[in-house]
């Protein structure tokens, strides 16, 4: 294993390679199996690499002239150091039998441990339909109980797969605009399917042989052989299913309406987030689960889970409406920073999943991250949405856990620019 410089992102001559002592700690902090000894080797390699603006090239596929790429990272909230994958449609992946190959549950070298989350993602294969399940496909628990509090919300299974799906695409993190390339939905989708050969869906399975991201693969029935022949292939005895992401401007309790008018109706219906309305506070990326009609035999969607997107190019995830125009304001203020000041980067993420601090779970709205190419300064901002609270002293109390926050307040919803004006000035160095 190597130690690269970031700004050029590839092996030359010169490179460090660093001990196999400390190489071996590395994957075993990542895969959760680190002495108290190779713990600390770790998170001394991972600062120290971090603070020199390098990246670790892993050799697991040295013999094939091929490095995948780690990057180290830092999370304020949890104040804990933690390797992060460079996962993408040109990256490279790690080999199968190499740690890094697949997603850790949670981020963190010696992690803060604190309450589990509500929200955490599940453990395991990718999967959605359990035997129970199997048998009562179209009811069931990713069925919506009407609540008004998003943050009182429980989300059902399928959605926390989404956004297992999502996180692991990058999907939910917008680099700084110095090194944006142009939003595509093209672009969107091959991040996703590049996501779903690093998770599985059974033992041996990559979630790739099984998702479809256009409506004609279900329609033409090319998907339903895909799961077929993936399970004849199979030696498990996990019920047959499969996965359909789509974009979609918006759909109905029980239609996916799809791209070029293509509908697809579901067994169970389709649910969103309380307060989200399918058909007038689109666009979605929507993911259906395909398995067995409950009683009638044949493959067909079940039910599927729309998550609000920030836009048709950028399937960065918003979950209010609300939050689609927090986005939008940040992105024109980083867009407006970058003319201004070229020193600065912004890269925005919506975390998806609590964050571990030492009082406990707590999920920003938004999280900011802004770094100067000057000076060096990397400082990270989570912003809440205190309107969303019913109570100010829960917000208050979130405050106290996670260090920098900017709170959007109520009356910053009916003045934009003053907004602007405000979170610009909190972001300056």
């Amino acid at each position: 294993m190597r130690l690269i410089d970031r700004d050029i992102g590839s092996l030359v001559s010169g490179d460090l390679e660093i001990s196999a002592e400390t190489a071996n700690a590395l994957r075993s902090a990542y895969a959760g199996i680190a002495s108290d000894e190779e713990m600390a080797r770790a998170i001394e390699a991972v600062r120290s690499a971090r603070e020199s603006h390098q990246w670790f090239a892993c050799d697991c596929r040295a013999d094939e002239n091929i490095y995948p790429l780690i990057a180290p990272a830092y999370l304020t909230s949890a104040k804990t150091y933690y390797l992060r994958r460079l996962v993408g449609p040109k990256r490279p992946l790690h080999a199968v039998s190499c740690p890094f190959f697949r997603e850790r549950p949670e981020p963190g070298l010696g992690r803060v441990r604190g309450a589990p989350s509500s929200a955490r993602p599940p453990d395991g294969f990718f999967s959605v339909i359990d035997h129970e399940a199997a048998r009562k496909v179209a009811g069931g628990s990713d069925q919506l109980r009407s609540i008004t509090s998003v943050r009182q919300y429980t989300p059902p299974p399928l959605a926390r797969q989404l956004w297992r799906l999502m996180r692991l695409a990058r999907l939910n993190h917008l680099p700084p605009v110095q090194s944006s390339a142009p939003p595509s939905i093209s672009a969107e989708f091959s991040r996703l399917r590049a996501a779903a050969e690093n998770v599985l869906v059974s033992k041996g399975v990559p979630l790739a042989r099984v998702l479809g991201t256009h409506p004609e693969a279900y329609t033409s029935n090319r998907l339903f052989a895909q799961i077929r022949q993936v399970q004849r292939a199979s030696s498990n005895e996990a019920p047959l299913q499969g996965f359909l992401a789509l974009f979609a401007r918006s759909a109905s309790q029980e239609t996916i309406h799809g791209a070029e008018g293509a509908d697809i109706q579901l067994e169970g219906g389709v649910v969103t987030a309380p307060g989200i309305s399918l058909l007038d506070d689109g666009p979605f990326l929507i993911l259906a689960v395909i398995g067995d009609r409950a009683g009638q035999g044949g493959l067909a969607a079940l039910r599927a889970y729309a998550q609000p997107i920030y836009s048709a190019t950028q399937f960065m995830p918003v979950m209010t409406t609300l939050g689609r125009s927090l986005v939008k304001s940040l992105n024109s203020i980083r867009w407006s920073l970058a003319k201004r000041r070229s020193d600065l980067r912004i890269s925005l993420e919506m975390p998806l999943f609590a964050l571990e601090t030492s009082g406990g779970p707590v999920r920003p709205d938004i999280m900011i991250e802004v770094s100067s190419t000057i000076t060096g300064e990397v400082r990270t901002t989570s912003l809440f949405v205190e309107a969303q609270y019913e109570d100010a002293s829960i917000a208050a109390h979130l405050r106290d856990r996670v260090g920098r926050v900017f709170s959007v307040l109520p009356a910053d919803l009916e003045n934009e620019d003053g907004f602007k004006r405000r979170l610009t000035s909190a972001l300056l160095f």
